[in-house]
């Protein structure tokens, strides 16, 4: 693995590292910096960054459903009551579709083994040539950990060898 030096922070990253100018940060595997959580999305929280749009596309959903059944339910309605949860109904409708392709994206970056920045970084030739990838079992286990597939869901760290304690030290994360 190759060791870059940040010319900024001479903090020690590997060759997938980036540095983040505005918050001054060295991020393992950068995906992107989000505004939601006012942290950059990388190698270790990207689980937890997964876990937060599914949820919250869960929750989308939910309120759709809640919504959709007391209209059906009560049968006494003002107007007003109406229109509110028709405008609650298309907002969560929309911001559940959004969350849920940003999770489609963060789900196919796994699968592609090839994070936002390390895409726009390589030149047209390079996107478009094929990888030899390990199985998409391997891809998710990296992010998820390892154990049962229904602990993916849990917001806990599974992976817990010191390599990770180490590496999160390093790259100041």
């Amino acid at each position: 693995m190759t060791v870059i030096i940040s010319p900024y922070t001479n903090i020690d990253g590997t060759n997938r590292s980036n540095f983040v100018a505005f918050i001054s940060k060295t991020t393992a595997r950068l995906d992107h910096h989000c505004p939601w959580i006012n942290n950059c999305v990388g190698e270790f929280n990207q689980k937890y960054f997964m876990l937060f749009l599914f949820y919250v596309g869960v929750m989308s959903v939910y309120v759709m459903a809640f919504l959709i059944w007391s209209l059906v339910v009560f049968p006494v309605k003002s107007d007003a009551l109406v229109v509110n949860s028709i405008i609650l109904c298309v907002e969560s409708c929309l911001f559940g579709l959004f969350v849920i392709t940003i999770l489609i994206d963060q789900i196919q970056s796994i699968l592609n083994d090839r994070s936002l920045i390390d895409t726009l970084k390589l030149d047209e030739h390079a996107r478009m040539a094929q990888q030899i990838l390990p199985p998409a079992k391997v891809l998710l286990r990296k992010v998820f950990g390892p154990g049962p597939i229904i602990f993916w869901l849990l917001p806990c760290d599974l992976k817990s060898s010191n390599d990770a304690i180490e590496l999160r030290e390093m790259h100041n994360v």
